[in-house]
């Protein structure tokens, strides 16, 4: 689930926007911290 902690591919200037790519990763990261938190609150 985003969370919308980066709501605009805009970076603050002089920053660069973020391309498919750098979403796709942190769409990756995501997943696996939330899979990550699911698994240690089974235990």
């Amino acid at each position: 689930m985003r969370r919308g902690a980066i709501a605009d591919a805009g970076l603050r200037a002089p920053g660069p926007r973020l391309s498919p790519a750098d979403i796709a990763e942190m769409d990756r990261l995501i997943a696996r911290t939330e899979a990550k938190v699911k698994e240690l609150k089974g235990r």
